[in-house]
């Protein structure tokens, strides 16, 4: 149940933390409140090994059941239940007991402990996951105003190009599906964004599938909206194939996914899909780029190559600093500027469709 790892010269950062359940709504390792129901140093062995660790934690938890303590509004709100608010304050209590004896920092339960505030299980992921979403949110905007500006230029754009409409309305009813498509891409986005704030506030089972489906649904039709761009210069039938065959496989890959991790969510099989799928996003862009070169493609060279860079962030593995940031959370925190760039190329490049399609009528 509990996973040794290794380090820490944190130990003077993590007793400073330790004593900070002063702050509403029960937050730091509330390492006070849990000495009021049990005292660590009843249990005997060597403090500063795995072995006393896990004892204390077992007994701990026994004590807080028997009499659990009270939990603020913050915590209730949160739907902390007793045995999960029983978890958190005895796996603080027992680390920094073993800490202060030489022991080292461990994982609960495969995550390292998080110094939850306001209830807030890790609040840099969940403050950084809703900088995501302003920016995709931002992003959303750009889209909307490149459509706006677009329908003033060709108000024929929305409606299907008949023979007497011209090469013009076709150009740019294509920039105009185009133009839908990232809108619901970036709609599903700030949709997952949501959900990651929800699941790092509170990690819970139906919170964690929410966070993992939505970044799935999210993903895939990001991957299907960049094939479609790609697929542009194609004549219609062919686009028409080959957008139905990648709509296909996406939903099998995806759904797939979805449904073997309702039971029991694969960590490992997820990561994998979801690095592929980014592949394929990227790997479509860049055709479609190297096919039309532009002085704005640089801005997609370097968002992409920067969010796999902040991507190396989850290779490392370290116990959280201040309590609560961990690779993870510097992850989100790389990203935000990074989906800016994204939507900034995303939105010169749909005018360029445009203008593209006028120049053919001249």
């Amino acid at each position: 149940m509990i996973k040794g790892v290794i380090t820490v010269r944190r130990i003077a950062i993590f007793m400073a933390l330790a004593r900070l359940s002063s702050l509403p709504g029960g937050s730091a390792l509330e390492l006070d409140a849990a000495e009021s129901f049990f005292d660590c140093s009843q249990i005997e062995g060597e403090r500063h090994t795995l072995g006393w660790a896990e004892s204390c934690l077992t007994a701990c938890e026994r004590a807080c059941r028997n009499d659990p303590p009270s939990r603020s509004a913050f915590v209730q709100l949160l739907r902390w239940n007793r045995n999960d608010d029983c978890a958190y304050r005895c796996t603080h209590a027992c680390l920094a007991e073993s800490i202060k004896h030489g022991g080292r920092m461990w994982k609960y339960k495969g995550k390292w402990p998080h110094t939850r505030i306001l209830g807030i299980q890790e609040p840099f992921s969940t403050v950084f996951s809703l900088l995501n979403l302003a920016a995709h949110c931002v992003g959303y905007v750009m889209i909307c105003s490149c459509r706006r500006a677009m329908d003033q230029a060709a108000p024929g754009a929305a409606k299907p190009a008949g023979g007497a409409q011209g090469v013009l309305v076709l150009g740019a009813s294509d920039a105009h599906a185009h133009l839908r498509r990232l809108q619901g891409m970036s709609a599903l986005w700030m949709g997952a964004w949501i959900s990651s704030s929800v699941f790092h506030a509170r990690d819970t089972w139906w919170s964690e599938r929410l966070d993992y489906c939505s970044g799935n649904l999210a993903m895939a039709w990001m991957v299907y909206t960049s094939i479609a761009r790609a697929a542009t210069p194609l004549v219609p039938m062919h686009r028409a194939w080959l957008l139905r065959l990648s709509g296909a496989v996406l939903s099998c890959v995806v759904g797939g996914n979805m449904v073997l991790n309702y039971p029991v969510i694969n960590y490992g099989r997820n990561m994998a899909m979801m690095i592929g799928l980014l592949s394929a996003h990227t790997l479509a862009l860049l055709c479609s780029c190297m096919a039309s070169p532009a002085s704005h493609n640089p801005l997609f060279y370097l968002s992409a190559a920067l969010t796999y860079a902040a991507g190396l962030l989850e290779i490392l593995d370290f116990p959280p600093i201040l309590g609560s940031l961990d690779a993870h959370a510097l992850w989100h925190g790389a990203t935000p500027y990074l989906t800016y760039l994204f939507y900034r190329f995303l939105s010169l490049d749909a005018t360029r469709l445009l203008q593209e399609a006028t120049r053919k009528t001249l």
